[in-house]
């Protein structure tokens, strides 16, 4: 047999190519030095063509960061070709800061573009994309309009693709509609065409941690020192509290802190649609929805989150948000010892937050009067904590701390603001708590008159 010639080791990135391929390349890059384009859009095809040729679908999609580490070396070394190239020809050559470039490129292909720059930006808060060359930020700047492009929709749509891999979901024209986690915490709702004109329409709320503590939205004017005392108590004797605002109010935030007061070891149950709660302490579990599939089949909503969670003991069981029929399962936990629940909901006002809680429950529910439903609301909280964003001032305030007394007047619930908006200020108004929130607080340790000594009340209102 004659001898086998040594075999050619041949790295596919990252390190020094056969002499053939380097020939191949070499042509190829001074074919690209002819074509038509900008030099970056030349440079950025023929990188994309040699990795595809390079690294699996699944690499593309979930580059490690040796992927990455490989994929800058070779953009820099076709940069360098392609410039050696296009002197020789007289064509233009790709100038200026040629690392940044490399790095701008590298995003582009195996990040997430000119997202990523947006993402790592602390100063934003919510991302707004029209299609792929309009861009509008919110942040500690205001509102801004970014210069940003994304080349075309189709190109937009692979960034997005690329940022929602983590998660499992993908955006396509089967399922023109995602939402999902990005893996920095932000939330990503995306529509494309042909729902969504132009396409496609991404809206980005940045998870910013900006408060930890209650001492974090005192320090940001959120709440006062007074009202966190009364919302210390009122946490630590396990009262069901709901916080309701609109859209970006604070009331992620003003749940995570919230659980600065639970105790650390106690079982803590967590069920969001989107992971978004980060709470304090140990034995914090998640629960997350999962949308159906393609043949709209294996969906699993809070409903049925809420089932599985009371077969895993929590002592405190937390929502994200409460959005439909799982209102009733809620209430009816509230009711059966699952004391110190947390839940958010999207309202108006306190008097409207219970309303809402009410409205989704009869989803859950059939042949179940009204005040039956309403008297299983009420039952199950006894706080409601109203926070609101300020436009003219950036800020966010909570405006209403008000006491269910757990009694109902036809189907309207009885409620007493504990503290409201007064002055431009949140004042305590003096009002009293009905037996059911005084006794809790009291078995837990904790006085009403202790906890208001020396202070004065600021125009209590009656009944709401």
């Amino acid at each position: 047999m004659p001898p086998q010639p040594p075999p050619q080791n041949k790295q596919r990135i990252g390190g020094e190519l056969p002499l053939v391929e380097q020939r191949i390349r070499d042509m190829q890059s001074a074919q690209a030095a002819r074509e038509e384009g900008t030099p970056q859009q030349i440079v950025m095809a023929q990188v994309r063509e040699k990795l595809r040729e390079t690294l699996t679908p699944a690499q593309l999609e979930r580059p490690s960061g040796a992927d990455k580490a490989a994929a800058l070396q070779m953009i820099r070394d076709e940069i360098g070709r392609f410039n050696r190239h296009a002197e020789s020809y007289g064509r233009p050559v790709l100038e200026g800061d040629l690392e940044s470039i490399a790095q701008q490129m590298l995003y582009s292909i195996l990040g997430l573009g000119p997202l990523e720059p947006l993402l790592e930006d602390e100063s934003i808060e919510d991302i707004y994309i029209n299609g792929p060359r309009e861009v509008i930020v919110t942040g500690d700047g205001g509102v801004q309009v970014r210069q940003v492009d994304f080349g075309t929709s189709e190109e937009l749509m692979e960034i997005l693709n690329r940022a929602l891999a983590p998660s499992g979901r993908r955006l396509d024209f089967q399922s023109p509609t995602v939402d999902a986690q990005l893996s920095d915490g932000s939330r990503l709702h995306a529509v494309i065409k042909p729902i969504a004109q132009p396409w496609p329409l991404v809206t980005i709320r940045r998870h910013r941690l900006v408060a930890s503590t209650m001492e974090d939205l005192i320090r940001l004017e959120t709440i006062t020192p007074l009202a966190a005392r009364f919302m210390e108590a009122a946490v630590r004797s396990y009262a069901s509290i709901l916080v309701c605002g609109a859209t970006a109010s604070g009331k992620t935030n003003t749940i995570n802190c919230f659980s600065s007061y639970f105790d650390e070891m106690e079982a803590k149950l967590v069920i969001e649609d989107t992971r978004e709660l980060h709470l304090r302490g140990y034995n914090v579990r998640y629960l997350v929805t999962r949308p159906p599939s393609v043949e709209g089949t294996g969906a699993i909503n809070q409903a049925h989150l809420v089932k599985q969670a009371l077969r895993m003991r929590p002592r405190r069981i937390i929502f994200g948000e409460v959005r439909d029929a799982e209102a009733w399962d809620m209430c009816n936990a509230g009711n059966t010892g699952h004391d110190g629940m947390i839940a958010g909901v999207h309202a108006n006002n306190p008097r409207d937050g219970i309303d809402r809680v009410a409205t989704l429950a009869r989803r859950g529910v059939e042949n179940v009067p009204e005040e039956v439903i309403l008297r299983e609301v009420v039952r199950a909280i006894m706080l409601v904590v109203h926070q609101e964003f300020d436009h003219a001032t950036g800020k966010r305030h909570i405006k209403q701390i008000a006491e269910v007394t757990g009694n109902v007047e036809g189907l309207n619930a009885v409620i007493q603001p504990i503290f409201d908006w007064q002055n431009g200020a949140l004042q305590w108004t003096g009002n009293r708590p009905y037996p059911r929130l005084a006794e809790r607080l009291k078995n837990h340790g904790y006085d009403y008159d202790v906890i208001f000594a020396g202070e004065e009340p600021q125009g209590g209102r009656g009944l709401w």
